[in-house]
């Protein structure tokens, strides 16, 4: 079996790197594509994945989007023809299906936020597999037609097994006895992009910067980010990709503006709290009802950020079996071609 995985954006080279290593275990052969943004080849060659770069970058606004989405997938079908794949695999990549289609590969997809536009997933993709908690909400998540529905996050694909690196705090140069927040901004590029979470990380610097006994880690999500335009020797702004479940698990709190380093937070058992502002998605609902996130809706809400040293992790128990049920539904696929 052939298996053709696009990757591209970060949270995606942790979903994949136990697929990819399943699916050779059982004897398919697996080739990547990749887009350069949010550190995903820098990630992928610390995951010792090799890869294909097809385009880079993100544009702004939905023209640039749509100009973007087309040349990319052109170049992902040149890259395609002729190498017989007999499936293609992503998780929300936008340009994958289309590709795919073209090369007459049957494809799957994954994703986890019900209020996207699922117009161009439900026209292109063979399967569509998305957690249980949204198949009846938001955007096309019904449970007709490709749709197959899992139970959990998908997060759960790579934390079920995952064993985190204890030497991460001290190379950022973090004491034991100190606070280590882990912050990272909202997307500026995102269909999502809301100036109102942008304010609200102004509120969060302002409660984390210079405070005495905490360190925060600014993560950057892209390599070209320019850095914030504010100072702080106790802020933290690393210039490479880290391991981020390791930074998390090890962390005493997380703010983000994103879903997927919340989710893995609060999995983790570390304190979570996010920023996002768009529409609440039934997964991060979830995780509010179960006291494991905390919403911060405005700058006057920062105050609810508990800014402590994180006591024994609280952790979920986690479902061990999702990511063969992931690799069972893209073998499923390929046989029925």
């Amino acid at each position: 079996m052939r298996v053709w995985i696009d990757i591209d954006n970060a949270p995606h080279v942790q979903i994949f790197r136990p697929i990819i290593s399943r699916l050779r275990e059982r004897g398919a052969t697996v080739e990547v594509t990749s887009r350069g943004r949010t550190f995903v080849p820098e990630l992928l060659q610390a995951a010792g994945i090799e890869h294909t770069l097809i385009s880079r970058g993100q544009p702004a606004g939905v023209l640039a989007k749509a100009g973007a989405l087309l040349g990319r997938s052109l170049s992902l079908a040149r890259f395609a023809a002729g190498k017989r794949f007999d499936v293609a695999v992503g998780h929300g990549s936008r340009s994958l299906p289309p590709a795919a289609r073209m090369v007459r590969v049957p494809n799957l997809t994954m994703f986890d936020y019900e209020h996207i536009s699922t117009w161009l997933f439900r026209r292109f993709c063979d399967r569509i597999l998305v957690p249980r908690a949204i198949s009846g909400a938001g955007n096309g998540a019904h449970p007709r037609g490709p749709w197959k529905h899992f139970d959990g996050f998908k997060e759960e694909i790579y934390l079920a097994e995952f064993r985190p690196d204890p030497s991460i705090r001290a190379r950022l140069g973090v004491r034991e006895d100190e606070i280590l927040a882990v912050v990272r901004p909202p997307s500026r590029t995102a269909h999502y992009h809301d100036n109102r979470s942008a304010e609200i990380l102004d509120a969060v610097i302002g409660k984390l910067a210079g405070r005495p006994g905490v360190r925060a880690a600014w993560l950057k999500r892209d390599p070209k980010d320019a850095p914030p335009a504010w100072r702080a020797d106790n802020i933290i702004v690393p210039e490479s990709s880290l391991d981020g479940p390791s930074l998390l698990a090890t962390a005493d709190l997380a703010v983000s503006g994103g879903g997927t380093m919340n989710r893995e937070a609060a999995l983790l058992g570390t304190p979570a709290y996010s920023i996002f502002t768009g529409t609440q998605g039934a997964l991060d609902a979830e995780l509010i009802r179960q006291g494991r996130l905390i919403q911060i809706g405005a700058p006057d809400q920062v105050e609810r950020i508990d800014l402590k040293r994180k006591s024994a992790p609280d952790r979920p128990a986690l479902n061990t079996r999702l990511r063969d049920f992931v690799v069972d539904q893209i073998e499923d696929l390929a046989r029925r071609q």
